[in-house]
Order: structure tokens, then C-alpha cells, then sequence
């Protein structure tokens, strides 16, 4: 179990569901803080609310790369 000082947040940017659900709940038993967001749109808004300490970002979302949605974020966070 990973000490409450070092929890991570991590951002799960991934538009199956299933997938979203096994990646959360395995990050969340490793004792992390995990969000989740579907679609870049919802990544963008979630990241504003708080920054992540780690992004997974899936390459293919609905609405535009993974990639560009990781250097957008990146810009957004320190």
C-alpha cells in the first residue's frame, strides 16, 4: 500500500469503458487517487478542476489524439 504522502493523482483519458473501469480500479488499489475522463473534452475540464500528477491518455479518442490532448494538457500544467 502506498503511503497517503505519496498518492499520486492520476487522469485515466480513455473512451472504453471497460478498459477505464480495470485500469481506475487497479490504480485506486495501489492506493492512488484516479479520475476519470472519457474524451479530451472531459480531460480538459477534469485537469483545470485539479491537475494530475500522471496522465494515461489513450491514443484514439473520440474527439482527437491522445497525443495532442497530452501536449494541450501539458501546457496547461507546470
Amino acid at each position: 500500500m502506498v503511503e497517503r504522502s505519496q498518492q499520486a493523482s492520476i487522469l485515466v483519458v480513455e473512451d472504453d469503458p471497460i478498459v477505464s473501469t480495470i485500469v481506475s480500479e487497479a490504480l485506486a488499489a495501489a492506493g492512488h487517487r484516479v479520475r476519470q475522463a472519457r474524451d479530451g473534452d472531459a480531460a480538459r475540464a477534469r485537469f483545470a478542476e485539479q491537475p494530475a500528477d500522471l496522465l494515461l491518455i489513450d491514443v484514439r479518442l473520440p474527439d482527437g489524439s491522445g497525443h495532442e490532448l497530452a501536449a494541450a494538457l501539458q501546457q496547461q500544467g507546470n
